[in-house]
């Protein structure tokens, strides 16, 4: 969501700018002159916006790895605690076997 905003603000202020430099009566080198400091701020903002993106995926990313890390090692103890379930079962129905066996001979 907010990459749709700094997109249509990077769009928006662009369009903007250019209608206004455009629209206004300027001598050829008055023109030339404001579209390059025009085009200056403009890439001095979206350099901005683009460090501020930079800096919140990087910050949504780092979230997503402790989350993610957290799921799988709860998933991996889980997995683990039912294995040990299993194993203990397995033994202990063994042992009734053979008990069975030793009963019956």
């Amino acid at each position: 969501m907010a990459n749709k905003f700094f997109e249509g603000f990077f769009f928006g202020g662009l369009v903007g700018f250019l209608f206004g430099i455009l629209s206004a009566p300027k001598s050829g080198e008055e023109l030339r002159k404001d579209l390059a400091d025009g085009s200056e701020d403009l890439y001095n903002r979206a350099s901005g916006s683009v460090a501020n993106i930079k800096d919140v995926t990087a910050q949504t990313i780092n979230g997503i790895q402790q989350k993610s890390e957290g799921v799988i090692k709860m998933a991996s103890d889980s997995v683990y605690n039912a294995k040990e379930t299993i194993s203990n079962k397995i033994h202990h129905m063994a042992g009734q076997s053979t008990g069975i066996l030793s009963d019956d001979n």
